[in-house]
């Protein structure tokens, strides 16, 4: 497909904002990309394709300093990611023939509801009761994870049929109900993000592959992937400036964000 200059700048710009945030939150923020793809006349599949690639390159550059500062939690990274995973290579194959409007429908609500979530988090903390009883911890341990995982499906097949990674829609789950900390929340977030990608981006390409229709464009993969690896990077490598309180909100901002921009994409 034919794109200009003009175009290729104005991507350039929003990833390379989008990519310093998402590196400090912990998430790759498509869907704030996404929208410039579409508004910009990209047409959907290679937009979702193009898109999920780029988030891909942006998880890349931000797991190294999380690993290095110990901000991930390996084991619910593979107690809650697996069945991301699974969720994400699903929605990449049956991205041609999903109901794109009511999907996107969809994200923009539960993006409305992370945000809520974790500002409830923020300023309206609850007490937390604790037990000493082990069976019980035990027991509500497994109902935690069965019914996180079962999220974490959800999450990955709407992501992969759309595009996009969401792992905004895992931090409520990652803070609210697994009780992750904000700083490891953000390092496992981007350890599932990364495989997450991976998953989709096979899901895309087994479907590409069948149906012969392209969801990829390597010109503008290119600029986009080498600005988001720089300013993704130092965003991850900026998030012990920050304390975890304005993490916290900031995340909430940005999701609302997410938010408003879903619902403008639905429109324009």
């Amino acid at each position: 497909m034919d794109i200009d200059v003009f175009q290729i700048i104005i991507l350039i710009i929003v990833t390379g904002i989008v990519g310093y945030i998402g590196g400090l939150v912990g998430m790759p923020l498509g869907p704030l990309r996404l929208f410039f793809f579409l508004i910009l006349g990209i047409p959907p599949l290679v937009a979702i394709g193009t898109n999920l690639a780029v988030s891909f390159i942006s998880v890349i550059s931000v797991i190294w300093p999380h690993v290095k500062n110990s901000n991930i939690d390996y084991k619910v990274a593979f107690l809650f990611g697996g069945f991301s995973l699974l969720g994400s290579f699903l929605g990449g194959v049956i991205s041609e023939n999903a109901p794109m409007e009511i999907l996107i429908w969809l994200i923009t609500f539960f993006l409305f509801i992370s945000a809520v979530l974790i500002l409830q988090s923020v300023h309206f903390k609850k007490k937390k009761i604790e037990t000493t009883q082990s069976i019980k911890f035990f027991n509500k341990n497994i109902f935690k994870y069965t019914i996180s995982n079962f999220l974490g499906m959800l999450i990955g097949l709407f992501g992969g049929a759309t595009g996009l990674v969401l792992g905004a829609l895992r931090y409520p789950i990652l803070i609210n109900y697994l009780n992750i900390s904000a700083r490891k929340t953000s390092g496992t977030n981007s350890m599932i993000n990364l495989f997450v990608a991976v998953f989709g981006l096979s899901g895309h390409g087994l479907i590409s592959g069948i149906s012969g229709n392209s969801h990829f464009d390597f010109k503008i993969f290119m600029p986009l992937a080498v600005v988001v690896s720089l300013t993704s990077f130092w965003g991850a490598k900026s998030i012990g400036k920050f304390s975890e309180i304005f993490l916290l909100k900031l995340l909430y901002v940005t999701l609302l964000v997410m938010t408003l921009v879903m619902i403008l994409r639905q429109f324009f």
